[in-house]
């Protein structure tokens, strides 16, 4: 049904589409998110100025009930709108109107073939904005490893005697050699935090250019040298399960492991048996299957700190995403310069 208010878009039914070509002038916009998961990423304002840009039409139902009427919702199309639960686009749906793509979120590989943006479709996405999260988030968790604070507060929940409740290793992060796999929207980030606490980072990563300006390093040597190493890269065929039992084996003892990237990249069951003996303590947000089984043995090793996929959460992350991707409609629309273009070359790259 539309709405008469200005500030709303028209949610339709996914088995009509309405305000065919011609019945206006203004772009047709549609929005291929469920309406549950709209206002995660779409604030009242980010709506209000989305509708403003042309004709919003609003697809109702779930992924699968979407994706059975996508021919019809982007007949006549100029600007298609994802995010999660959005389905995916089939590269035949891309015409001569269809030629840009705004992602609210992060990953959009799976929602747009590699062909059409080879053929000059524009893809769009939220990945720097959800990347402030996850940067902040591995900073964080850099931290709790250096010092402990959620196991000393367990201990002094616990009633433990005072001296002994507190952590016996403490390190700084200024000075400590920090590896940083992967030199993209979030490594970058990670990078240029990592800084501004005066530790001394290397980097994992073939494509990255001289401008970063910190030692590269092949993965092996990296594992030697790093008494913190940080995960970021994306999953392609080169890099799935690339850490492997004989990297971790070259981590020292007592180094950090932090993953908040993706679990693929690890060789899953070498990780474990090296977690298991103890001589590491590991950060994990990413896992082969989520949820996260409840009888999975990193939720009670002691050494390993397991988190729900959460690094890019945040409350004010979320709502950036949509009016950032909204603005850049509207620079699209007006011809104007893009800020959150995803580059043609590095689109298999990405995450």
């Amino acid at each position: 049904m539309k709405s008469d208010s200005p500030g709303e878009a028209a949610a339709i039914p996914t088995d009509q589409a309405r305000n065919r070509p011609g019945a206006s002038a203004r772009p047709r916009i549609v929005l291929l998110v469920p309406p549950t998961r709209v206002p995660l990423m779409f604030t009242p304002d980010a709506l209000d100025a989305l509708a403003r840009l042309g004709q919003v039409v609003r697809a109702d139902g779930t992924t699968d009930e979407i994706a059975a009427d996508l021919p019809e919702l982007l007949e006549g199309a100029d600007v298609a709108i994802t995010g999660w639960g959005a389905p995916p686009i089939p590269a035949e749906l891309f015409g001569y109107r269809l030629r840009f793509v705004a992602h609210a979120a992060g990953s959009v590989k799976r929602l747009v073939p590699p062909e059409v943006v080879e053929r000059g479709v524009v893809v769009c996405h939220a990945a720097t904005i959800i990347a402030d999260a996850v940067c902040e988030y591995t900073i964080a968790l850099i931290l709790m490893g250096l010092r402990r604070p959620h196991e000393m507060a367990a201990a002094m929940a616990a009633g433990a005697d005072w001296r002994s409740a507190g952590y016996t290793e403490p390190r700084t992060l200024a000075g400590r050699v920090v590896g940083v796999i992967g030199a993209g929207y979030v490594g970058r980030k990670v990078i240029n935090l990592l800084r501004a606490f005066e530790a001394q980072v290397i980097l994992v990563d073939p494509f990255a250019g001289d401008d970063i300006g910190v030692p590269r390093l092949s993965l092996e040597e990296a594992f030697r040298q790093a008494e913190i190493l940080t995960v970021h890269a994306p999953v392609t065929p080169a890099t799935e399960r690339m850490i492997r039992a004989e990297h971790l084996a070259l981590l020292r003892d007592g180094a950090l492991f932090i993953n908040v990237a993706r679990s693929r990249l690890v060789d899953s069951d070498a990780l474990l048996a090296e977690l298991r003996q103890g001589r590491l303590w590991a950060a994990l947000d990413v896992f082969d299957e989520e949820p996260l089984s409840v009888s999975d043995p990193l939720r009670s090793l002691p050494n390993v700190l397991v988190t729900p996929h959460a690094a890019g959460f945040t409350r004010d992350t979320y709502a950036r995403q949509g009016m950032t991707m909204v603005e850049e409609i509207g620079r699209h629309l007006r011809g104007e310069p893009l800020r959150y273009r995803v580059a043609p070359d590095r689109y298999t790259l990405m995450a």
